[in-house]
């Protein structure tokens, strides 16, 4: 069975900032094939730097004072035994170890959204994938949802989606009772189809208005020869 087809990527985002400020520099050159977890972009970092130094050294100072305020409740309970100092000064210093402990947990918290903010200044890649073209270049001031600075596809694996007749459903669904259904995919300016995958998806009804049903393939397209958008030949020999 052949059908026109189309590939599509699994996988396709727009890249934007999550942070405002000026794009200092774009890492890697468009239209590189980068992995998960590299640096595509970097914004300035130096405020958010120095809102993670102000919210550490809120941290030092706040834990200075819980240790003077535990060593007085200390000091004030070998008192309070003796009688020496009374039930309501000994509450008091009671009371400021417990908000000098929660001011320290509010501290934490501060450090580590500081941190968050930071590591955002560097785009990383999500997945491995493909860059596009940059559409933010260095000074080019960002802010959360606001500028697009480039967008990142998966090649592999991709899909190729196509669509069947409603006649041939059958027969594909009787083959998929049995085992997997191979396809291959020919690209045009080839004159036999070198990407081979198998069907992994028919979707839940039949368009009333064409008699065909979504179907499509997966394909390893290993050697990344394949593009997002690209018209197609699929074939499934084994039906």
């Amino acid at each position: 069975l052949n059908y026109p087809a189309r590939t599509e990527s699994i996988r396709s985002v727009t890249l934007q900032a999550k942070v405002s400020g000026y794009i200092l520099d774009q890492a890697v050159p468009d239209g590189t094939d980068v992995k998960q977890g590299d640096a595509l972009y970097r914004i300035d970092p130096r405020d958010y730097q120095a809102a993670l130094d102000q919210v550490k050294a809120q941290a030092e100072r706040d834990t200075a004072s819980l240790d003077y305020a535990k060593t007085s409740l200390t000091r004030g309970n070998d008192l309070n035994k003796t009688g020496y100092l009374s039930k309501d000064v000994f509450d008091q210093r009671t009371s400021a170890v417990k908000q000098g402990e929660a001011t320290l947990l509010a501290d934490k918290a501060a450090i580590q959204a500081a941190e968050i903010n930071l590591a955002y200044t560097q785009i990383k890649a999500p997945f491995d994938g493909r860059l596009g073209r940059n559409q933010a270049s260095a000074g080019t001031l960002v802010s959360p949802g606001g500028t697009v600075l480039n967008t990142l596809v998966q090649l592999t694996p991709i899909y190729v989606t196509f669509n069947p007749s409603e006649t041939d459903l059958v027969e594909i669904q009787k083959a998929r009772a049995i085992g997997k259904i191979q396809a291959q995919v020919r690209v045009p300016g080839e004159t036999q189809g070198r990407h081979r995958g198998e069907l992994t998806f028919i979707d839940n009804s039949v368009d009333r208005a064409t008699g065909t049903i979504v179907a499509r393939a997966t394909i390893d397209n290993g050697d990344l020869a394949l593009l997002p958008g690209l018209p197609a030949l699929t074939s499934s020999p084994c039906l």
